[in-house]
């Protein structure tokens, strides 16, 4: 079965929002078609931050925020931003959304549902990040 880790947030009423895609885009850089990359999640829940080579990430609060991404004011839970590079329209900037935990909180259960229905051979990674996810209150 084919699929694209978009898919995987397409029975949510964001999946095709344009207010959640810089969010959805962040979070498939952390799962592939047949496999979730816990380290990844690992470093967001334990270290508050992930990212890749180009340019998105998720991070909580630190202070370089203002210097990195223009925001001044301390919030209370995760930006989700992808970069002018990333998203390729130099125009527009960094795409930014912030989020609390309770917010993501329904992203991690599409992300949890949809592999416990495709892991037949325990393989996909899914349980490490429901345990991840319960020990970091984000399921």
């Amino acid at each position: 079965m084919k699929f694209s880790t978009y898919d995987i947030f397409s029975d949510q009423n964001y999946a095709n929002d344009d207010e959640h895609a810089t969010v959805i885009n962040c979070l498939v850089h952390l799962l592939s078609t047949d496999k979730i990359d816990i380290r990844g999640f690992e470093m967001w829940f334990k270290n508050g931050h992930v990212g890749g080579d180009i340019a998105w990430g998720i991070s909580d609060w630190d202070e370089y925020m203002a210097e990195d991404h223009n925001i001044h004011e301390k919030f209370d839970g995760y930006l989700f931003y992808i970069d002018a590079d990333e998203h390729g329209d130099l125009s527009r900037g960094e795409d930014q959304k912030i989020l609390t935990k309770e917010e993501i909180k329904p992203f991690i259960k599409s992300i949890i549902e949809h592999y416990l229905k495709i892991d037949i051979q325990n393989n996909t990674g899914v349980w490490n990040l429901i345990w991840l996810s319960k020990d970091f209150g984000f399921y």
